[in-house]
């Protein structure tokens, strides 16, 4: 496990310099960190694909996180996450999402509806608890018809999302 709470400046400054690296970087590993927030800077990756931000200490991902359009693979898990934003579908090249071993107590029914989403996992959370679903399809047919839990509603309404 590494100790890292924040990017380091240096890091950041390089950023900035570079314009071909914000680019050009497609494949990010800051998991078995301390980040207890998804440090700001990443949000400059616009063409990132692979995020792995497991085993840190996040309590939640930041809207923000929608952003990075390009990503195919997000990996959370490991973390204390009690909540995902709301609006996941807009991440329309997503392939992969492991938010496990977290403490969701619910997925928001935007999951449900990701196309390109192949292959979610899910298991050690509260809301697993009692779900056995051996195909993605139909985990994501029972999301979609779930009503939205009133942690999401704000978030619902500011989507145009009906409240079920």
């Amino acid at each position: 496990r590494n100790k890292l709470t924040s990017v380091p400046q240096v890091i950041i400054d390089d950023m900035g310099k570079s314009p071909l690296f914000i680019e050009h970087l497609s494949h990010l590993n800051l998991g078995k960190n301390r980040f207890n927030t998804v440090p700001d800077c990443l949000f400059m990756l616009i063409n990132l694909q692979t995020l792995n931000l497991s085993n840190n200490d996040l309590a939640s991902l930041p809207d923000k996180l929608l952003d990075l359009y390009r990503l195919v693979t997000l990996d959370v898990h490991g973390n204390s996450l009690i909540r995902i934003p709301f609006a996941m579908q807009r991440l329309h090249a997503l392939e992969y999402l492991d938010v496990s071993d977290n403490s969701l107590q619910h997925l928001p029914n935007s999951v449900g509806k990701m196309r390109g989403l192949r292959m979610l996992e899910y298991e050690g959370n509260p809301f697993a608890e009692h779900l056995n679903y051996d195909r993605v399809e139909d985990f994501f047919r029972y999301l979609r018809h779930q009503r939205i839990p009133p942690m999401y509603r704000d978030e619902a309404t500011k989507y145009n999302v009906e409240k079920a």
